[in-house]
């Protein structure tokens, strides 16, 4: 795998390898739309920096799904293995209007934010224990 340069998410590295928003360096992440689905909080994270969006979801259980979709037509996603969130690899965005992130939970229930905006939202809070319950 080519190294990103100058941190850099650039459009040719994310199409051919996608890369985990935590290994790239991305230092300024922000969270550009925000919903709900069933309790788990889907977000819409990008870097000004990298040039790059990924979705997160947070209040989930093992096995749920975040996956952002790109403007563009790139789909990447990662599932909960352990704990109750994960991050989604990264696509290339030149702005936060060009993604959105997305859930399937095992529940069957999913849910998409609306492509992202400007303005930086407050992220959810951290689970203080897990919220994980099998009845959902």
């Amino acid at each position: 795998m080519r190294p990103l340069q100058h941190g850099r998410a650039r459009a040719a590295d994310l199409r051919t390898c996608p890369h985990p928003p935590k290994a790239e360096g991305c230092g300024d992440p922000w969270t550009s739309a925000l919903t709900k689905v069933q309790g788990v909080y889907v977000e819409l994270r990008y870097s000004d920096s990298c040039k790059a969006a990924w979705a997160r979801i947070s209040w989930g259980g093992v096995g749920d799904i975040a996956r952002v979709i790109a403007a563009k037509g790139a789909t990447r996603q990662d599932t909960v293995h352990y704990d109750t969130d994960v991050y989604s690899p990264m696509v290339a965005a030149d702005t936060p209007s060009e993604a959105k992130a997305c859930t399937v939970l095992t529940s069957g229930a999913h849910g998409c934010t609306e492509p992202g905006g400007t303005i930086r939202l407050t992220p959810p809070p951290e689970p203080s224990i897990s919220p994980y319950s099998p009845g959902r």
